[in-house]
């Protein structure tokens, strides 16, 4: 089973949704859902809520991790990059990855989230260190 695989199994217990912010610190951080879970609700997300970028971050920093500087990125040609097209940019690391209204995983050019493959446009990129 992948981790990607193991969230959504997880997040059945905790009756959850509109948690890819969760399910995204899960797999950048390299901890179990159920931590991801606690560490989002320390950090001021409520249950069946999307979570804020300020959220977000201070749950990674719980986490051990260095969340790098949010980065508005576009390609060379001025266009915006898709989560069909971003794995080839960042071939290695660990990125939380900002769609509208949207939050993913990147591993090591791997989108592990329902939109890998889709035409999203991406709005920010924020690299996570191990710190």
């Amino acid at each position: 089973m992948t981790p990607l695989e193991h969230c959504i199994l997880r997040r059945a217990d905790y009756n959850e949704h509109g948690d890819c912010s969760v399910i995204a610190v899960a797999l950048t951080c390299r901890v179990d859902y159920d931590l991801a879970h606690v560490a989002m609700r320390a950090a001021g997300r409520k249950p069946r809520r999307g979570a804020f970028h300020e959220q977000i971050r201070k749950a990674v920093k719980s986490l051990g991790k260095e969340p790098q500087k949010y980065l508005i990125i576009r390609k060379p040609n001025g266009s915006k990059y898709t989560p069909k097209t971003i794995g080839k940019a960042y071939p290695q690391g660990r990125y939380l990855v900002y769609t509208r209204g949207h939050v993913f995983a990147l591993v090591n050019g791997e989108v592990q989230d329902w939109t890998a493959g889709k035409k999203n446009h991406i709005l920010g990129i924020q690299r996570v260190k191990e710190s």
